[in-house]
């Protein structure tokens, strides 16, 4: 209880896309991987003492699916988008009481809506520099909404988990 996200966990995301269509937007292929680490304290039922352990709970995320970004012009400011992925977590148990430690897969399916805010607009200058220096043309700042469905229904259901994400974007 002490961490500061405190029973919500940590998810870190790292994805790659390929815009096969780029009219009237940008469409295409998207894979998705991260990792998510809840750490907290449990009395487990399985262990005789009344001493609390601190459990960890690692989720390796892997989707693949589908985004399409509203882009109509190069230096348009905000972008809305939208994805649809399926793909599942590997879900490991690393720290706690030895008889609860567990590794499982679960298949699920996600969908996500957000907007991108073109950050080159902020210091053009320095965006131009980030392009001729590094091969990044465009800098955004994104904001997201998702929502995972589970494809099973047993106790690592995660349907309706709904995560608001927000990070950096670099097009290549």
């Amino acid at each position: 209880d002490e961490w500061f996200l405190k029973d919500r966990g940590l998810w870190t995301d790292v994805a790659m896309e390929w815009q096969f269509f780029q009219w009237l937007g940008k469409l295409g292929f998207k894979a998705t991987t991260g990792a998510w680490v809840i750490r907290s304290f449990h009395d487990s039922s399985a262990d005789n003492s009344t001493d609390k352990l601190q459990y960890t709970l690692l989720t390796l995320p892997l989707f693949g699916g589908m985004i399409y970004r509203l882009q109509l012009w190069k230096k348009q400011p905000l972008i809305p988008f939208v994805e649809g992925a399926y793909g599942g977590f590997r879900i490991q148990q690393v720290q706690g009481f030895p008889n609860d430690k567990y590794t499982v897969f679960r298949p699920a399916y996600l969908w996500g809506v957000g907007v991108q805010f073109n950050a080159n607009l902020l210091d053009p200058q320095s965006g131009r520099d980030f392009d001729i220096n590094w091969g990044v043309n465009r800098t955004h700042f994104v904001a997201q909404f998702r929502t995972i469905e589970s494809v099973g229904n047993d106790k690592f259901n995660f349907s309706g988990q709904n995560i608001i994400t927000g990070g950096l974007l670099f097009e290549f």
